[in-house]
């Protein structure tokens, strides 16, 4: 019977062996998954906040466009209308 127990008893070690390797195993992988997640993380804000920053620039370059557009119409007016006065006024 004392052999038997302490067979089981050794049996028994084993399995706690074998569990005490796998929750390490377990926990260094959950440490690297961590550190990778907080790493995609950190990637993706800082990904975001660069597109943010580029639809910013994007929405300003747009209006800076549109200025310009009415600036090139209003100066062409401009110069058609003091170019019609001009040959008006040299015909007289």
């Amino acid at each position: 019977m004392r052999e038997r127990h302490h067979a089981l008893e050794r049996t028994a070690a084993g399995w706690r062996e074998r569990a005490e390797a796998a929750r390490r195993e377990l926990a260094g992988r959950d440490q690297h998954e961590r550190a990778e997640l907080e790493d995609l993380n950190r990637r993706l804000t800082e990904a975001e906040a660069g597109r943010r920053r580029a639809e910013l620039e994007h929405a300003e370059a747009l209006e800076a466009l549109s200025q310009a557009r009415l600036e090139v119409e209003r100066l062409h007016t401009q110069m058609a209308a003091v170019q019609h006065s001009f040959w008006r006024f040299g015909r007289h």
